[in-house]
């Protein structure tokens, strides 16, 4: 079903939906100013809500990297690629917080609005944007700490740095086709919220992030690059330490897994939407 506003400002006009569903991505981008409104809403609770602020964001990277250095670097001689462990698990551990902080906001994001959604029409899928955008500053004030321990460690920024942009998008499109499906299930089954648990917390050993994805026998690579993050990891050590991007031709699988999930998450989340409403 589709709702549009005619000339007469008393009118509205309700059409049937199509046999192909529309996605309707327009009429998000008319509701951008509620976005940007619910998204800053989110970011001051989120502030307000801490004793410390900016503080807090940067502590958890800063004492993730002191432990899993001693964890995996003093104790289990874990290889970086001749890269300083400090650098290398950082260049990783940032874009990875981005993700699973973002994942499990998203998945929670219709029952956590679940009072506006009953009272207000707008595109569901403003929901779950809307709560990227938190992570998103998170992350900048995160990736600030990361280029100040890498320049200690003798790495500086570089022309390489253009493409930060890219792989920031590359990772949000990673979060949405993810997090759309489980925010759909999470509006229905609460189990879905230990499914993004999951996802966060195992995914991240399932990722090259305390080790180089070169470890990874050949054998395996075309299923393990089946996880984007893998690529996105893989680019964002090459953009800030210079590593060489290990996966070669198996990046594009990558990218496919990504559009596909994409596809699907959009997709299910807009065939889930109708019952949204009946969220307690």
């Amino acid at each position: 079903m589709s709702i549009e506003i005619s000339n007469n400002p008393h009118e509205i006009i309700i059409e049937p939906p199509s046999k192909f569903m529309s996605l309707n991505l327009k009429e998000v981008w008319e509701y951008k100013d509620l976005l940007f409104f619910l998204a800053w809403r989110d970011i001051k609770i989120k502030y307000k809500q801490t004793l410390t602020g900016i503080l807090s964001v940067t502590a958890q990277p800063l004492i993730s990297m002191v432990i899993y250095t001693v964890v995996f670097s003093v104790f289990a001689k874990m290889p970086s690629d001749g890269i300083p462990y400090p650098v290398f698990f950082l260049a990783a551990f940032i874009p990875w917080i981005l993700f699973s902080s973002a994942l499990n906001t998203m998945t929670r994001s219709i029952v956590t609005n679940a009072n506006i959604i009953k009272k207000v029409y707008f595109p569901r899928l403003i929901t779950p944007l809307e709560s990227v955008f938190p992570a998103l500053l998170d992350f900048c004030i995160s990736f600030v700490i990361l280029m100040i321990v890498a320049a200690l460690f003798g790495y500086y920024p570089d022309i390489r740095l253009i493409f930060l942009p890219v792989f920031i998008c590359y990772t949000i499109m990673v979060i949405m086709g993810i997090g759309l499906i489980l925010a759909a299930l999470y509006s229905k089954y609460r189990d879905a919220g230990f499914l993004a648990t999951i996802i966060t917390q195992v995914g991240m050993y399932l990722t090259p992030v305390v080790y180089p994805a070169s470890l990874i026998p050949a054998s395996l690579k075309a299923f393990y690059y089946l996880n984007p993050m893998v690529s996105i990891i893989d680019g964002f050590r090459w953009m800030i330490i210079g590593l060489p991007i290990s996966g070669g031709w198996y990046n594009g699988i990558s990218l496919i897994s990504t559009i596909s999930m994409l596809i699907l998450g959009l997709y299910y989340f807009r065939h889930a939407e109708n019952t949204f409403a009946d969220v307690s």
